[in-house]
């Protein structure tokens, strides 16, 4: 069964599918979520991230990045807060030390399994 939002739920377990194929396993009682990224699009420990605002000067500005570590591909990501979980939106999770963004929702179904 199809579920359109989450938005003002507290308790259940929900595979969160979006446009990208990426799927996230939501645990709400648990506070919990675990990733599994389509194919291409797998996280390891460590994501290189830019950072914009971080430019270097001089005649060709040129940005910053580094590798920060992230919480990887099947380890379960524990969150305090939840918002935009709703077909069509991006669902944002956040604790004190990450945060995660993700593409557009396809789909939220019960999650059935283990």
């Amino acid at each position: 069964m199809s579920i359109e939002s989450l938005e003002g739920a507290t308790t259940g377990r929900y595979v969160v599918t979006t446009y990208s194929g990426t799927k996230h396993f939501l645990d709400l009682d648990a506070k919990a979520s675990i990733r599994r990224g389509a194919a291409g699009r797998e996280w390891g420990e460590e994501l290189l991230v830019v950072h914009p605002f971080a430019m270097l000067a001089g005649a060709q500005p040129k940005l910053t990045v580094s590798f920060e570590k992230v919480t990887p591909d099947g380890a379960p990501f524990f969150y305090d807060s939840i918002r935009d979980v709703t077909v069509g939106e991006r669902m944002r999770l956040d604790n004190a030390d990450e945060w995660r963004v993700t593409s557009e929702i396809q789909s939220i179904e019960a999650w059935e399994g283990e």
